[in-house]
């Protein structure tokens, strides 16, 4: 039984110094990444993530080549409607939705019970531009902040990506002309783009 336990501890101290070391063997091998954004229109936005080294090829790529763009934006596009396109090899890491329901359990969160509907309520049920940068200050430095607490996600929704959309996004939420805007998060397969980010409104 002495035996047994000494081996136990043998074996746990051997996994305590190895795991940490190969840990940050693993760690150190991960490439440094980089945000390029593919596109954006009233409708959706895509962001690729390309290692760093990769990075300057891949964009001049973009910008010499426009079949190739518009072939990475469909790339991306046919994980949100797989019926347009034909699906590449990848799989989604992350798919959030964002709906009105939610704009609401966050305002009301920051500001207490009730506040959403009053705040609607006051704007006389027709959203401005204006009147999302006025609420988002309820809790949030800007509608970036707003919109990773409403969408609950572990990572940061990419800052280069146009502010300005997702307060429209809000607006058109709130109002009902659109009924959510999805997030999506695909791991590529290839060795480059490593992973797509789709943003889109939903009808």
């Amino acid at each position: 039984m002495k035996r047994k336990m000494i081996s136990l501890l043998l074996v746990l101290a051997m996994m305590i110094g190895i795991c940490p070391s190969a840990f940050a063997a693993s760690a150190a091998e991960e490439p440094k990444m980089v945000d390029i954004e593919l596109t954006i229109t009233d409708n959706y936005g895509v962001v690729v993530s390309v290692p760093e080294d990769k990075a300057e090829e891949y964009r001049q790529r973009l910008e010499s080549d426009p079949e190739f763009r518009q072939l990475e934006i469909d790339t991306a596009l046919s994980f949100t409607s797989p019926s347009r396109y034909t699906r590449p090899e990848g799989h989604i890491e992350c798919q959030k939705y964002m709906y009105e329901k939610d704009i609401k359990a966050v305002v009301d969160a920051y500001s207490g019970g009730g506040v959403y509907n009053k705040w609607k309520e006051a704007c006389g049920y027709v959203i401005s531009t204006l009147d999302i940068f006025l609420i988002t200050k309820a809790g949030c430095k800007k509608v970036i902040d707003f919109t990773e607490s409403i969408m609950q996600l572990g990572i940061a929704i990419v800052s280069s990506y146009e502010e300005a959309w997702w307060t429209e996004s809000h607006r058109q939420i709130c109002n009902g002309e659109i009924s959510a805007v999805c997030y999506l998060i695909i791991q590529s397969t290839v060795e480059y783009p490593k992973a797509w980010r789709v943003f889109e409104r939903v009808p």
